[in-house]
């Protein structure tokens, strides 16, 4: 036995509304756990799964409340007891364990438990047992079937409780027909009599009377047929009631030879004769001749003679028809009276015999009856207890036999269905979880079934059907919030190609773009699955492009402007709400900043052109536009800081060209000096040549 250590004296005291659900496979491995058993064991779901149950086993425990807990199961009974479990941390808390075999197409597939918290009271008492148990003191006592119980001397010698019903059952009656053999034979005797009796009178007035009934019946379902073929209805109609006629006609036929042949006393045959011929006259020369005015067509000819002739025979056969039925009734009379005289002295000396058969029978058969109404009653308690939905009820079982074993099925039913309701709160709540959270969404969503009708949608669903409903029910009068539940997706589309593929089971996921009433439509419907791939239906989220598509338009064009050169236009912002104003207002901010940006460069570059290096970028701009206002800036700087030095250096080479012009004037007039000094040195020079 698996000993889990350590443990502290510390009680975790479950909640009342706890509820510990887990399921192993034949080996007791953990496969499944709700959240309460987390919570509960203080162990993740992690550490759970995939490990042995006994985890979470206390060594306070007893190895005999397990030994009973398996012999049980492998018995394919339920099980339930009391368990005390340890915690991961070493603290202990107490359950009502419920456990049960799971079976799957007739074999054992695992086993699941149920547990619930358990009184104060329930706990002190189990505790005590569990410790001589531990200790070795626990005597005479056993645990069978998760209960402290005495087993001594009594229980063993007691061998007839150990029968099942069907054996008590056989011994009680094995006994019961030795006794009354003698009396069935008189019985046999008795009832071979009467019922000879019986078939005499049957045979010779009660059938013949049942069919002369009967054909009472018919012959009034003929005669109203061949009368609402009189009031003038249409041939079809007509063949139609004829066809009828010849088939009651038929059956007539066959109870009137049945009730010639009944007759044997002469009384019989006089008054079938007399009953036969009015009815042979009847039909030959009432009901024959209006079936044949009617084949023609001659409706005023019928009508005449079922007026006349064929009323006046009909009163003869219904005579007739009375006047057999009376001759039976009296003969059945006369056969009674004498049965009856018969059945009564052989009824007193029937019954003596079996008043003491009875006697007999209720001395021996009353207390097996009281231990299956006792049974049954508790089983009709817990039945009651499990229909208010409370599926912990201590369910005892005091017999092996067939109400022993509805017992146990009731039992497991009881631990099943705990689960079962148990998860399905579970399921609910995730479901509920999730429809709030799709009707908390701002899409638009409807599921659907395997047949593609609507089983639900959302808020947002139903305020774009409201939005649509106008436009859609001009041509679809059922597309309204209030009748979407159950109707087809598709039969809303107009185009048939779409009908087609919604119709068809979804395999993947697809998208739809669709203009339905009015709006541009994006529908995105993807398939569901359970876990087996079976297919349940779809999911579809339904979004309106309708103000989508205008603004991509709208931005295609401003774009498109922005493209050539014109940063003018803007986004309307009217109309919009959400994701689109915040477009529109952003794009807008864009081209204005782009447009004042551009303007910007545009002015500067203007005033370049014109020579003017006084302006400059002010606006207060970032990234590109805050580079282009720099660096335009500082193109002017540069500009403005080159023409200067060039205005200067034009102004020192204007000074150094007059002073250079100013110098060549002067070097001019001493040239000139010294020429006029050369030409008179070259005189002077000519006149000494000549001298000498």
């Amino acid at each position: 036995m698996r000993t889990n250590l350590p443990v502290s004296s510390i009680e975790y005291e479950l909640r009342e509304d706890v509820t510990i659900v887990s399921k192993t496979d034949t080996k007791g491995i953990i496969t499944y756990v709700n959240a309460d058993f987390i919570e509960a064991s203080g162990y993740s779901e992690k550490e759970l799964m995939g490990q042995p149950h006994n985890l979470v086993r206390h060594p306070d425990m007893p190895e005999e409340a397990f030994t009973d807990l398996w012999q049980t199961l492998n018995q394919g009974k339920p099980w339930t007891g009391v368990v005390k479990n340890r915690r991961k941390n070493g603290d202990h808390y107490w359950v009502v364990a419920n456990v049960a075999p799971i079976f799957e197409s007739g074999s054992l597939t695992g086993y699941l438990s149920v547990r619930s918290k358990p009184s104060r009271s329930l706990i002190e008492a189990h505790a005590a047992v569990y410790r001589l148990f531990k200790e070795k003191c626990q005597g005479n006592l056993i645990v069978k079937e998760g209960c402290a119980v005495k087993y001594g001397l009594l229980q063993k010698l007691n061998v007839f409780e150990r029968l099942d019903i069907r054996t008590r059952l056989m011994v009680v009656v094995g006994f019961m027909a030795v006794m009354m053999l003698a009396i069935g034979v008189m019985g046999v005797t008795s009832m071979r009599n009467t019922m000879d009796a019986a078939d005499a009178t049957f045979d010779e007035s009660t059938t013949p009377l049942i069919n002369v009934l009967k054909v009472s019946d018919l012959i009034k379902s003929s005669n109203i047929l061949l009368m609402d073929g009189m009031l003038g209805r249409d041939a079809a109609a007509i063949k139609q009631n004829l066809d009828e006629y010849a088939k009651n006609s038929t059956k007539i036929e066959l109870l009137m030879a049945d009730i010639e042949k009944a007759a044997q006393s002469d009384a019989a045959k006089a008054a079938v004769a007399e009953y036969s011929a009015a009815y042979r006259a009847v039909v030959k020369e009432g009901y024959g001749l209006e079936v044949e005015a009617l084949r023609a067509g001659n409706i005023k000819e019928a009508q005449s003679l079922d007026a006349g002739p064929t009323a006046r025979l009909d009163e003869q056969f219904k005579q007739a028809a009375d006047k057999l039925s009376d001759y039976y009734t009296s003969r059945l009379h006369e056969m009674d009276g004498a049965a009856e005289e018969r059945f009564a002295y052989e009824w007193k000396l029937l019954m003596a015999v079996i008043l003491a058969g009875i006697l007999w029978a209720l001395a021996t058969a009353i207390p097996v009856i009281s231990l299956m109404v006792r049974s049954l009653r508790a089983a009709c308690v817990n039945l009651g207890e499990i229909a208010q939905g409370r599926y912990f009820n201590k369910i005892d079982v005091h017999s092996d036999d067939e109400v022993g074993k509805l017992m146990y099925a009731m039992k497991a039913m009881q631990i099943r269905m705990g689960f079962e309701v148990t998860n399905a709160k579970t399921v609910a709540n995730e479901a509920l979880r999730i429809k709030m959270a799709l009707d908390s969404v701002s899409s638009s969503v409807t599921v659907s079934d395997d047949h593609n009708q609507v089983i639900y949608f959302n808020e947002a669903m139903r305020k774009q059907v409201r939005l649509m409903q106008a436009e859609m029910q001009k041509r679809f009068p059922t597309f309204a919030e209030d009748q979407l539940i159950g109707q087809k997706v598709g039969a809303f589309f107009e185009d048939e190609s779409m009908r087609t593929a919604y119709a068809a089971p979804l395999d993947v996921a697809r998208t739809f773009d669709i203009t339905m009433g009015g709006r541009d439509m994006r529908l995105q419907p993807s398939p569901i699955y359970d876990s087996k791939r079976t297919y349940l239906g779809r999911v579809t989220q339904w979004t309106d492009r309708t103000t989508e598509r205008a603004i991509e338009s709208e931005i295609a064009d401003i774009i498109a402007s922005a493209a050539a050169g014109d940063f003018t236009s803007r986004v309307k912002e009217t109309g919009k709400d959400g994701f689109f104003l915040k477009l529109a207002q952003d794009m807008n901010r864009l081209l204005e900043t782009s447009e004042v940006g551009l303007s910007e460069v545009v002015r500067v570059l203007g005033a370049l052109a014109q020579g003017d290096l006084t302006e400059t970028i002010s606006g207060d701009y970032h990234g590109t536009f805050g580079r282009l206002k720099d660096d335009s800036n500082a193109t002017v700087a540069q500009l403005t800081e080159i023409i200067s030095r060039i205005k200067e250096a034009a102004e020192t080479i204007n000074t150094a060209s007059k002073e250079i012009a100013s110098g060549n004037t002067d070097l001019s007039q001493r040239t000139e000096e010294q020429a006029s000094s050369l030409e008179e040195t070259a005189s002077s020079m000519e006149q000494l040549t000549s001298t000498v």
